[in-house]
């Protein structure tokens, strides 16, 4: 979304960027969701290469969430819980988060949704896109 780029070829490039780093990527299917997404996540490194691939300047590390929030960011937020070898985990996801007048909207690469700051879940930190 911040590279104005199709989801799609976000994730082709993602893997070939990964590929070249030596990195391979495993790919596990959702029946929830019914569809392919990466099995391990990604990591701050991983937005801030892919970023840097499209020109776009963002901060190279999260920063913990304490109520402020820049023009535009990428939020770490608990999205929910799964059972996982028997104990529940946090399932971490990544959202774009832009000020829009005095409020902050919400766009879920997932589910494609806007919504507000007030019911995304617990955000955990942030990572700045500089605008």
């Amino acid at each position: 979304m911040i590279a104005d780029q199709p989801y799609k070829t976000v994730l082709d490039d993602f893997e070939e960027l990964k590929d070249k780093a030596g990195e391979p990527i495993e790919w596990k299917w959702s029946d929830k969701r019914k569809s392919w997404s990466i099995d391990y996540g990604t990591e701050t490194i991983d937005l801030y290469n892919l970023f840097k691939y499209y020109g776009v300047k963002s901060n190279q590390r999260c920063v913990t969430y304490k109520g402020k929030l820049p023009d535009m960011s990428i939020l770490t937020v608990d999205s929910r819980h799964e059972r996982v070898g028997g104990k529940m985990e946090h399932c971490w996801h990544w959202v774009v988060c832009l000020r829009e007048i005095e409020q902050f909207r919400i766009l879920d690469p997932w589910k494609g949704q806007r919504t507000t700051l007030g019911n995304v879940g617990k955000i955990e930190s942030y990572m700045r896109i500089h605008t």
